[in-house]
């Protein structure tokens, strides 16, 4: 007799969401996602019966007629593979958390103590304070910017990094460190004034660069307007603090508050970068309802590239479309993350390249620092430069081997598709359309 077992504890809500298959939130353990009444239902068949038999016989209760090969069909190709059903009873939710982008996560804060620290600042997200909020933030750093834009015509990057001593480093990256950790304070706050409780922060790698992160499953049940808010609340959070920042750089002249505040902007435009897995990414999401975004855009990028590569080798057989009718919200996000990775690949290998053909100029204003200076005053202000130097490389080749490794996907991909037996026409096939 077959038996399943849901791996973890089953939890149900319905969400706004208009379309069919996006009805309910469904929570098993802390895996979270939107599906339809009838998935939902399953699920709930499954949390009371182990026996497919008398699953089948409860989804058939109310009129719902579904047999035995098609219950077995999703719990085999869906449910199993995505490790939401096991075959043993005693499975445990092991693998059920585990972030398929975010490597190595550790906790830094657990669920309690985030609330706490994140319950003080709730108040930012009133309407009326948000929006004086925002017009300061902009005030400050729309004129810091101006102003600083003026002043950087003969700036040199090789040495404004040469002259960062090791203190300079150390603050600089204390810093940042800071206006990240109370970006994902946002991301809390926003989540706890929405209604929902934030659970922890951690810190975890995303390709080689290390990222804080705070887990807000649980906005997955609030309505889309109150999960954008939380989407955006680590972004509003690191923009009050950059500018808080303004002022006191203003008044000390600190090279390295400005570095801080010029890194800041930077991670926050990279943050709204959609096609990274970032805060962006999740907004145009929610934004336009689109989930598992990443992988309906591959998606349907395979279907163009395939149907490209048969028509330029004269095969004028049909290939069906695992996306069809796809919206233009997806179809745009496809072709403009192919472009920004291609674009992306090459400002990487370019930068790279300039930083290698710059090691001899730089080697040498090393050594002119040994000559001028003690050497154990030149080791200092040499390495902080030294290693970020170092990790931007290690990080630049890195993400053009990533790119490459997609478009030799590609490459595999149209290969192929020029191998695949042709396909008769849907209507023309025996039986007609399935």
């Amino acid at each position: 007799m077959e038996r399943y077992y849901l791996t973890d504890e089953l939890s149900l809500s319905q969400t706004d969401d208009p379309q069919v298959d996006r009805r309910y939130c469904i929570f098993i353990g802390r895996r979270a996602f939107h599906g339809s009444e009838r998935l939902a239902r399953l699920l709930e068949c499954l949390a009371r019966e182990s026996s497919l038999d008398a699953v089948v016989e409860r989804m058939n209760e109310g009129g719902t007629r579904v047999s035995v090969e098609q219950i077995r069909s999703v719990i085999q190709t869906q449910l199993l593979p995505a490790g939401l059903v096991s075959t043993d009873k005693q499975a445990g939710p092991a693998a059920s958390g585990r972030s398929p982008y975010l490597f190595f996560a550790r906790r830094l804060a657990d669920p309690a103590m985030v609330t706490r620290a994140c319950s003080p600042f709730t108040f930012l997200f009133a309407p009326r304070m948000l929006a004086v909020t925002l017009l300061a933030c902009g005030g400050l750093l729309g004129g810091w910017m101006l102003a600083t834009l003026t002043q950087v015509g003969g700036w040199s990057a090789t040495g404004a990094a040469l002259d960062m001593t090791l203190g300079d480093a150390l603050l600089f990256y204390a810093l940042l460190f800071g206006a990240f950790a109370f970006h994902e304070l946002g991301h809390a706050a926003a989540s706890r004034y929405s209604g929902a409780d934030p659970a922890e922060i951690g810190i975890g790698l995303y390709l080689v660069f290390p990222v804080l992160f705070c887990n807000v499953t649980e906005s997955w049940r609030l309505p889309r307007a109150s999960r954008m808010r939380v989407n955006l609340g680590g972004v509003y959070f690191q923009l009050i603090v950059t500018a808080l920042a303004v002022p006191v750089q203003l008044a000390t002249h600190s090279a390295v508050i400005a570095a801080f505040i010029g890194a800041s902007v930077t991670t926050l435009c990279v943050t709204l970068n959609p096609f990274f897995r970032f805060d962006g990414y999740w907004v145009y999401s929610d934004l336009f309802r689109l989930p598992n975004l990443r992988d309906q855009a591959r998606a349907w990028s395979a279907h163009v590239l395939t149907r490209v590569a048969r028509v330029l080798t004269g095969r004028r057989d049909v290939v069906p479309s695992p996306l069809a009718g796809a919206p233009m919200a997806l179809r745009v996000y496809a072709l403009a993350s192919t472009l920004f990775f291609t674009l992306f690949a090459l400002l990487a290998a370019r930068t790279t390249w300039l930083l290698v053909t710059s090691l001899p100029t730089l080697l040498g204003a090393v050594e002119a620092r040994f000559a001028s200076t003690r050497p154990l005053e030149a080791l200092v202000a040499v390495s902080g430069s030294a290693a970020m130097v170092l990790a931007y490389l290690v990080g630049a080749l890195f993400s053009a081997l990533m790119v490459l490794s997609t478009l030799g996907r590609g490459v595999g991909l149209v290969r192929l598709a020029l191998a695949t037996p042709p396909r008769r026409s849907a209507t023309n096939a025996q039986g007609g359309a399935a």
